[in-house]
């Protein structure tokens, strides 16, 4: 009786630090109603952090468990999912973007219902991966809802910051389609953790300090961009060539 009122007390902290996040992601959509975009932007990169934060913590305490795991999804669908995508229809339905019109705001919609669709099944996939034990314990399968709201949303702060609302309006309901594609697709990525190479861990333990700071103090969000993309591009094309041992 003592051990599983520990164990609560424990709980709490890890999935108050969910909660939170997932208030921040609605807090981010009530932002984009008022057309704070780069501020809503701003909202999700710190969701991500504490998206980081809570799958710590739970570890650090022994608190994990099949409702934090839970509550975990329902939180990375609004802040990742759900958020980015009504932020990015917010912003592509300004005046100042190409696709504000009707028939072509047909395709903003329909790419943000494809992209937080897609981040559902992703999310559903996991979790019952992870209740059977099934799936590699080294790599993700698709990309994670996660890496997904932090391009989207790096992407959203540089665009806003730089002015490139009409330029880039074009590019981003296909954009929006393929990182769905990429969530629910059978490619491996694999997970940030120490590698053979020194370099590489150097560059990780730089990152580990750099993003947060950058984040709270919302500067660089270019670099931000880049790394989520060179994450991406690189890791996906590591751990699908031939000769790869999937663990």
């Amino acid at each position: 009786m003592e051990t599983t009122r520990t164990q609560r007390i424990r709980s709490l902290v890890p999935n108050t630090i969910t909660c939170s996040s997932l208030v921040l992601g609605l807090v981010a959509i009530f932002f984009s109603f008022h057309a704070r975009f780069e501020e809503a932007g701003w909202l999700i990169m710190v969701c991500v952090l504490l998206d980081k934060l809570d799958g710590t913590t739970a570890r650090l305490l022994g608190a994990g468990s099949e409702m934090g795991m839970e509550l975990d999804s329902f939180s990375d669908l609004i802040a990742f999912c759900v958020a980015p995508g009504v932020i990015w229809a917010g912003v592509l339905s300004t005046p100042e973007s190409p696709l504000a019109t009707w028939p072509l705001l047909l395709l903003v919609y329909g790419s943000v219902a494809m992209f937080v669709m897609t981040g559902a099944l992703r999310l559903a996939r996991f979790n019952c991966a992870a209740q059977t034990g099934e799936g590699p314990k080294k790599f993700f399968q698709g990309i994670p809802t996660t890496l997904a709201g932090a391009g989207a949303a790096s992407l959203l702060v540089v665009v806003e910051r730089h002015d490139l609302v009409a330029i880039s309006a074009p590019y981003v309901p296909p954009l929006l389609v393929f990182m769905g594609l990429l969530m629910v697709s059978k490619w491996y990525l694999p997970k940030i953790g120490m590698r053979k190479s020194r370099l590489v861990n150097y560059f990780t333990a730089f990152n580990a300090v750099a993003v947060p700071v950058l984040i709270l103090l919302r500067e660089l969000p270019e670099y931000l961009l880049f790394l989520v993309l060179l994450y991406v591009l690189v890791g996906l094309l590591w751990a699908n060539r031939k000769g790869v041992e999937i663990q």
